[in-house]
């Protein structure tokens, strides 16, 4: 009796922790790679990358064009935001989405699979391509250098909190 007793409070536990959660404006595709929240502005990074201002409250595109390159992997740094994808590379905006410029110098325009930062230094893994590898950036993605010296082949990757690379 004690056993269904803890079950079922257990149970009913479960269920009312979500009811706090509520729809704020926005009802997305269900790929949603990454969410940043920076104060009142939120960025959320799927097939099309939208920003809040408000707190989620209300939305918009993060810039006309971005789904045309593909997003995969994304993260924001100092309010830079930095995207990877598929077809273009690196690319990254200082002005919250309104204009975005490369940053390939030394890294594969195809193939990027990952990027992640550490708060110092940029890291990107690349697969698919003769290119394949991680890279790392320590001028924040104005140019890339080829690490793979001693490293498993791998897709993506992972940096805690004490700095150790995990590929």
């Amino acid at each position: 009796m004690k056993k269904y007793l803890i079950l079922i409070i257990l149970l009913s536990t479960y269920y009312y922790s979500f009811s706090d959660w509520k729809l704020t404006g926005w009802r997305s595709e269900p790929d949603i790679k990454k969410v940043f929240p920076l104060g009142d502005t939120i960025i959320i990074v799927d097939e099309e990358p939208k920003i809040s201002f408000d707190k989620g409250n209300t939305w918009k595109l993060l810039s006309d064009g971005t789904n045309k390159y593909n997003i995969i992997s994304a993260f924001v740094l100092n309010n830079t935001v930095y995207l990877s994808s598929i077809s273009v590379g690196l690319i990254l905006s200082t002005d919250l989405g309104k204009t975005w410029m490369p940053r390939n110098n030394g890294l594969p325009m195809y193939g990027i699979s990952e990027i992640f930062t550490d708060g110092n230094n940029l890291y990107g893994t690349v697969s698919g391509s003769i290119d394949s590898g991680v890279y790392i950036s320590t001028d924040l993605g104005n140019t890339w250098t080829l690490k793979n010296r001693g490293l498993p082949n791998g897709r993506d990757l992972m940096i805690n909190t004490i700095a150790f690379l995990f590929v």
